[in-house]
């Protein structure tokens, strides 16, 4: 028995995903629109995640779920946010990281109109597993974005451009 070979046809290359062949220095990077819209990406993400962590809890309890069904459901997103994680970690291997950022942001909002229609502890799960994949895709998938983008030399200093921002707004 001999396994088969796998031939790939000559006359289509293999898709290469893009990373930047220039080093950016931190002065380069604030100048590109790239990273300010990636900033504002995060500091989106990062304030839609707070105000639904946030305010989940007393959402729960005016819907009639109170005490350890809330906490449990609150305490899924960021367990199952893992898979998120891991999912567009193997993805961006193979599929364009932009995109697959996109996505995770409109899996994020699909999680928070799920958490307006909400009545029942079961959409209240739902809306913590989706919501919890899609934040754990997006935080995953931004960091590995700016490094395809801008290099991995001076990425210490551009993640802490990221985060400042992240942190002030």
């Amino acid at each position: 028995y001999a396994p088969a070979l796998k031939i790939e046809d000559p006359a289509r290359p293999a898709r290469e995903l893009y990373t930047t062949p220039v080093e950016f220095t931190l002065g380069e990077a604030v100048r590109t629109r790239a990273l300010w819209l990636i900033i504002y990406a995060f500091v989106t993400t990062q304030f839609l995640n707070s105000v639904m962590s946030t305010h989940q809890m007393a959402f729960l309890g005016s819907i009639g779920i109170g005490g350890v069904k809330a906490a449990t459901a609150a305490g899924l997103m960021y367990g199952i946010g893992i898979l998120g994680s891991l999912g567009i970690g193997a993805l961006g291997l193979k599929f364009d990281l932009r995109r697959l950022n996109i996505i995770s942001m409109g899996i994020i909002v699909a999680g928070c109109i799920l958490l307006l229609v909400a009545r029942t502890l079961a959409m209240v799960y739902m809306y913590n597993t989706v919501i919890g994949i899609g934040i754990g895709a997006f935080t995953t998938g931004y960091i590995a974005l700016l490094a395809s983008y801008y290099g991995r030399k001076h990425f210490p200093k551009i993640m802490g451009i990221v985060f400042l921002f992240g942190t002030l707004l």
